[in-house]
């Protein structure tokens, strides 16, 4: 009966213990996702509040320069991107009115809709887009509804790409993610028939914005891609002179003299 007794009393003390020790285990789990979620929350505001709101370089390869800027108040950075490249004016708006499906993978990879659902407008230079495509897991499709907007300085020759969203153009749908941003292109041309490049990217892709603040690699490998995404003979120019007139391509004196400047 002793013998019996203390058995129980040792299986209960152990059970008590192990009961012990999972409180104390529960407690150290709970104050350590606090003090984690505590210290999430105070990186991230430290890090809003922080940012010169000037161009940082952050890549310069192979003749493509890469500079990113963090503006107080914004967990988001803006990123820039400078390179050169030979091609035409109106290639570029060729190139840029396109909505075909490999057209859209060959700029954004794994694209699952592009199409045009404003077409060109002779009128006021701009068409309207509908891009979808998947960034991969664990995210959802992100969805572009966009205004190209283009136009050129009659000085320098400077053709501008305004591209901005405009999300009340299609209702939204539950399966994506609708991207919000506001690039801007610029393609001045130099001679012998080089072109600088300067896109300055703002947008808001709904990722979390560690994520977001490493895009200056793949806005690198864009910008050092350009002369193949801009191959004439994968995007010709149909019929130039009725379809892109407002576009004048520069002199040989008024691109020197440009050069020159």
């Amino acid at each position: 009966m002793a013998i019996e007794n203390t058995t129980i009393q040792s299986t209960t003390t152990a059970t008590a213990k192990k009961r012990g020790w999972a409180r104390k285990l529960l407690r150290i789990a709970l104050i350590t996702g606090l003090i984690l979620v505590v210290g999430f929350f105070t990186a991230t505001a430290v890090w809003k509040r922080s940012g010169s709101g000037k161009w940082q370089l952050e890549i310069d390869k192979d003749g493509v320069q890469v500079y990113s800027m963090k503006a107080p108040g914004s967990t988001l950075k803006q990123f820039r991107a400078v390179t050169k490249v030979k091609t035409s004016l109106q290639h570029v708006v060729a190139v840029f009115t396109d909505s075909s499906l490999q057209h859209c993978n060959d700029w954004m990879h794994d694209c699952l809709i592009s199409t045009a659902i404003e077409p060109w407008n002779e009128q006021g230079h701009y068409w309207l887009a509908f891009y979808r495509a998947t960034p991969g897991k664990p995210f959802s499709p992100r969805e572009f509804v966009i205004k190209l907007q283009f136009s050129q300085d009659p000085q320098t020759k400077s053709v501008f790409i305004d591209v901005t969203d405009v999300p009340d153009r299609l209702p939204a749908d539950k399966c994506c993610v609708r991207v919000l941003i506001h690039n801007r292109w610029r393609w001045t041309p130099l001679k012998n028939g080089e072109v600088e490049v300067e896109v300055l990217e703002k947008f808001d892709a709904g990722i979390p914005y560690i994520v977001h603040n490493a895009q200056a690699g793949p806005l690198w490998g864009i910008m050092k891609s350009l002369p193949d995404l801009m191959d004439e003979k994968k995007y010709p120019v149909q019929d130039p002179d009725a379809k892109y007139d407002f576009i004048q391509e520069p002199t040989t004196e008024t691109a020197l003299q440009k050069a020159a400047n």
